[in-house]
């Protein structure tokens, strides 16, 4: 297809050159397609990156931004010219009359968005729509959508319905002429697609921008990618089958010529079900575990992509439907999604994407706005259906038991707003443009223009100007340029209130009452004990669970174990929380590791005793601790375990990286206490805790409440009929002014002595130390013939170890007592360290 090229009554005029000769030769540059597409390139997205600076302080997504900048390259930019060049004519009192907005607007356009640039834009552009829907789409799973069941159903549905129904009997607000055309909107029909536009919500978008937000791997936000999922599938069906039937009834077709206008989407079938799937499936088997996807392989993927993009247009009612089915049931994550998201995403995404927003913008003229009142109505329309949306989500979120602030959030999210509205919106006003006339290749040409200006004759190919003005001021025109400027700022508008409130309001951690103490200080001797033991990898499975098995001291005390395997998400566009044991006790080994096993195994050999609950957390590394406290606060967990590997040659880089980014996070959000396993890199574990189990702990106390909370911790593995456990209290040399934190002390460790006084296995030691040379001495020669030393992270406000410790601290989450124990010098010592936070 190519652009048409009018110039008065002498037909059509062959394009212009591509390149320029140079301005050295007299040439303009942006007179020719190249050097504009280019100039059209930076602008666009220089522009949006650096209003999204701006604005990141305030949490807006990445998509405000875009809106933002289309906006201010399009015929806004002009008129603020133009506004700034009148403040200084009559300012500094220049000779002559004041620029004209009509003679700087006609300059702007004339360069930046020319006839002969157009064509080329819009091409790109929406090439670039074609393949960012297609790289979501290879990054979705379709069965999450299953994930919560009728809850998303409902909810979705809910969220379409109602709004549509609520902005139907609003229609009546507007005034008909002729029974055709809504005054200062469009066609009759306008509102019918402005409705559908404000009341479906689009999966991409939703998920770009809640991960932006962090919020992409909460409860909420998967619970609103399932809806949204659901919300996008069922409305774009709806509207295929609704488009298509109305042409056929148009065109009155018999039932049979029906049936063969949806010959494409046979053919469509076939060639994803038995020729796209089992090729992608070839490639992911032919890839080896942890290997790298062949070039030649990516290459062919994306033109098959390009030519599905190609066949929609041809035989499918949109030119995206193709690459979005294809892109859908391509496998996601590892070794193919991950491949085609890292090698093949950047161009489309970030140069060639903007280009829509581009686009959107030069149609975008406020001058145009000639009837204030109805723009004014249309956006306050807009906006009943954007509160209609929240409530319809709130009732039935309500009903599910949640919270009504939780609901509303909700509905919010769902109000996300983005490249699917604007296309529509785009596609409304294009329908208005006398500049988006196209050749379409003969075969196509009776088809195509019947729809467009409903009439059956076929039309010259060079189309004469004011012919088209005429059929488009008529029945066909959907939106007028002051409607579609209102529509934009709604759809912007909306989407800047909804994650702002959503940033604000909505914090997934502290969104729950947490009910009673969630410290092992505080539990019953035989209350079960609940606690998370999360993972990166598979390197401390062996420490932890020789720590679990100690953990659950004697017989009569039960315990839970929740394993939560973190994996860094990689070609998906969702996190996701999964669960392999249902409430019935049912495992589903299909997306088990080999860590959960050797849980599941520990859990058969302890039987009655040990309860294990496997979970895998699919997020990326910077809100893994999002999954972590939000199974603790699901859970009631009292403690939870993360890894904290020694930073020591051979050691995974990657890893002690994620670790230090999550144990942060995790120890001022966690509602529960805290343990941080230091530990060395092994390679290897064993299937289960070897048949002679002995395992030897010390723990360091000077007081304080973390120390506390290590003690006890220590008295519960003290009761297991496997374990030693030596105490080590350090004392201050000079006696102490007696306060409450000091009488818990006491009373803790008199507790301690008097409950494993008969035990044999448990020995006590107190040391005094005056300064702070002294107890750093004592850490550092003490045996090393242990499996794990325990030590709290926080001592004592009169510890000793206060005094400037702190400013020498390579790992400040560790404490200074676990930063020196981690350090370099106990690099050679076999025990681990568990670092314990109590949550108070």
């Amino acid at each position: 297809m190519a652009n048409i090229y009018i110039s008065g009554d002498n037909g059509c005029k062959q394009p212009p050159d591509v390149f320029s000769n140079g301005v050295f030769y007299q040439d303009n540059p942006v007179g020719h397609v190249f050097p504009l597409f280019l100039l059209q390139i930076v602008l666009i997205v220089f522009t949006s990156h650096a209003i999204h600076l701006v604005l990141r302080p305030l949490k807006q997504p990445r998509v405000v931004s875009y809106m933002i900048g289309g906006i201010l390259l399009g015929p806004t930019f002009p008129y603020l010219l133009t506004r700034a060049f009148t403040l200084f004519h009559y300012t500094f009192a220049f000779g002559g009359a004041a620029p004209k907005y009509e003679d700087i607007k006609a300059g702007y356009l004339d360069v930046v968005f020319r006839d002969e640039g157009v064509s080329l834009l819009r091409t790109a552009a929406y090439l670039g729509l074609d393949l960012h829907f297609f790289m979501i789409c290879v990054k979705t799973n379709p069965r999450q959508m299953l994930q919560f069941g009728k809850k998303a159903f409902v909810i979705a549905v809910s969220a379409v319905v109602v709004p549509l129904f609520i902005l139907s009997q609003m229609k009546s607000l507007f005034k008909v002429q002729r029974g055709v055309v809504i005054e200062g909107i469009g066609s009759r029909l306008a509102l019918d697609y402005v409705s559908m536009a404000v009341s479906m919500t689009t999966f991409p978008v939703v998920a770009d921008i809640l991960s932006e937000l962090r919020l992409l791997n909460t409860e909420l936000g998967r619970l609103t990618i399932a809806a949204s999922m659901i919300n996008d599938i069922g409305t774009s069906a709806c509207l295929i089958i609704r488009t298509f039937v109305r042409r056929c009834l148009r065109m009155q077709l018999s039932f049979l010529e029906a049936a063969q206008k949806m010959t494409g989407y046979v053919i469509l079938i076939v060639l994803l079900v038995f020729v796209f799937d089992p090729w992608a499936r070839w490639i992911v088997s032919r890839t080896p575990k942890g290997g790298r996807v062949w070039e030649g392989h990516i290459l062919m993927i994306m033109l098959a992509a390009c030519a599905m993009g190609a066949f929609s247009d041809a035989f499918l009612l949109s030119h995206w439907e193709g690459p979005v089915y294809m892109g859908l049931l391509m496998p996601d994550g590892p070794p193919l999604g991950t491949a085609l998201v890292d090698r093949a995403n950047f161009v489309p995404t970030e140069l060639l994407l903007p280009l829509i927003f581009l686009n959107a913008g030069r149609w975008i003229d406020f001058t145009m706005i000639n009837h204030p009142t109805v723009f004014v109505g249309l956006v306050l329309y807009m906006f009943a259906g954007y509160a209609a949306k929240v409530l319809a989500v709130m009732v039935p979120a309500i009903y599910w038991n949640i919270s009504v602030r939780n609901a509303a959030m909700l509905g919010l999210m769902l109000n996300f707003n983005g490249l699917g509205q604007i296309a529509s919106y785009m596609t409304y006003a294009d329908q208005h443009s006398v500049k988006a006339v196209r050749v379409v290749p003969i075969t196509l040409t009776l088809f195509s223009l019947s729809i467009v200006f409903g009439h059956d004759s076929p039309l010259p190919q060079c189309i004469h100007y004011s012919s088209l003005v005429s059929k488009s001021m008529n029945a066909n025109v959907l939106l007028l340029p002051q409607a579609y400027v209102a529509a934009i700022l709604s759809c912007m508008t909306m989407t800047v209130i909804s994650s702002t409130l959503v940033a604000i309001f909505y914090d997934p951690l502290n969104a729950r009452h947490v009910m009673g103490c969630r410290t092992l200080q505080h539990l019953e001797p035989q209350a079960e004990f609940r606690l998370v033991a999360s993972l990166l990898d598979e390197e401390p499975v062996a420490l932890l669970l020789d720590l679990v098995e100690a953990s659950r001291g004697n017989e009569q005390s039960p315990m839970c174990v929740y394993v939560l395997h973190l994996t860094e998400i990689m070609g998906r566009a969702t996190s996701s929380l999964i669960a392999h044991k249902n409430k019935k006790g049912s495992i589903d080994t299909r997306q088990m590791d080999r860590l959960h096993r050797v849980f599941i195994n520990y859990e058969q050999l302890r039987e009655g005793m040990v309860v294990v609950q496997p979970f895998t957390a699919i997020s990326p590394y910077k809100t893994m601790h999002h999954d972590i406290c939000s199974l603790v606060i699901e859970k009631n967990v009292h403690l939870v375990i993360v890894p904290f590997p020694r930073k020591e040659p051979g050691a995974n880089v990657e890893v002690h990286q994620a670790a230090r980014s999550i144990i942060p996070n995790v120890l001022s959000q966690a509602p529960c206490s805290v343990g941080i396993l230091v530990h060395h890199p092994i390679t290897g574990f064993g299937q289960t805790v070897p048949l002679q189990y002995r395992y030897h702990i010390k723990i360091l106390f000077w007081g304080g409440a973390d120390d506390r909370e290590a003690l006890s911790f220590g008295a519960r593995m003290a009761r297991h009929v496997a374990v030693t456990a030596v105490v080590l209290r350090f004392l201050p040399a000079v006696d102490l002014e007696m306060d409450e934190d000091l009488l818990q002390d006491e009373d803790l460790f008199n507790e301690f002595k008097t409950e494993h006084a008969e035990n044999e296995r448990v020995a006590v030691e107190e040391v005094a130390v005056s300064d702070v040379e002294e107890a750093v001495a004592v850490i550092r020669y003490m045996e090393k013939d242990y499996d794990l030393v325990i030590v709290g992270r926080r001592q004592a406000w009169n510890s000793l170890l206060s005094e400037g410790m702190d400013d020498w601290s390579e790992s400040p989450e560790l404490g200074v007592v676990g930063d020196i124990l981690a350090s370099s010098e106990f690099a050679n010592s076999s025990f681990s360290v568990l670092v314990v936070h109590q949550y108070v």
